[in-house]
C-alpha cells in the first residue's frame, strides 16, 4: 500500500507539477498600465490635432478660393464699367463732334448767304425777239471767235470763248 501510495503520490506530482512550476501569472506593474495609457491618451490626442491642422487647411484652401473667385468677379466687373465708360464717352464726342460740325455749318450759311438765283426769264423777256432767235440759232458745233486782243478762238461752246484775251471782239 505504501508503494501504492507513493505510486499515487508521484502521479499526482506530475500531473500536479506544471501547476507548481509554472509561476502564477502576474499582472503588469501599475507604471507599465499607466505608462501604455498614457501613450494610447497621447497618440489619441496627436491624431486629434493632425485632424485639426488638416481641417483647418482645408478651410484655409477654401477661404482662399472663395477670395480668389471674388476678386475675378470684381476684376471683370471692373473691366465691364470700364467698357461701359469707354462706349459712353465715345458716343458722347461723336454727339459733340456732330454738334460742333451743325454749328460751323450754320454760321457759314449766316455768314454767306446763298447767291440770288438770276431772273433769267426778265432777261430773255428784256431782248427783243430778233435778238432771242439768232441766240437760239447759233450753232451748237465748234464756235470760232476773234478776241478783242486779235487772237482766234476756236472752241466748242460759245462760253469761255477769249476769257483770257479780253472777250469776243467778232464771232465767225
Amino acid at each position: 500500500m505504501r508503494a501504492f501510495l507513493g505510486l499515487i503520490t508521484a502521479t499526482a506530482f506530475i500531473f500536479a507539477a506544471p501547476a507548481y512550476s509554472a509561476a502564477p501569472a502576474k499582472a503588469p506593474p501599475k507604471s507599465e498600465v499607466a505608462a501604455k495609457s498614457k501613450a494610447a491618451k497621447k497618440a489619441a490626442a496627436d491624431a486629434k490635432r493632425e485632424a485639426k491642422k488638416e481641417a483647418a487647411a482645408a478651410k484655409k484652401q477654401e477661404k482662399a478660393a472663395a477670395a480668389a473667385a471674388k476678386k475675378a468677379e470684381r476684376k471683370e466687373a471692373t473691366a465691364a464699367k470700364k467698357n461701359e465708360s469707354k462706349i459712353a464717352d465715345a458716343s458722347k464726342k461723336a454727339e459733340k463732334k456732330t454738334a460742333r460740325a451743325a454749328k460751323k455749318e450754320a454760321k457759314a450759311a449766316a455768314a454767306n448767304p446763298a447767291p440770288a438765283a438770276r431772273p433769267t426769264a426778265k432777261i430773255a423777256a428784256s431782248k427783243p425777239a430778233a435778238a432771242r432767235r439768232v441766240a437760239s440759232a447759233a450753232p451748237s458745233g465748234p464756235v470760232a471767235a476773234r478776241c478783242k486782243d486779235g487772237t482766234v478762238s476756236h472752241s466748242s461752246q460759245r462760253s469761255g470763248a477769249c476769257s483770257r484775251h479780253g472777250g469776243v471782239a467778232q464771232w465767225m
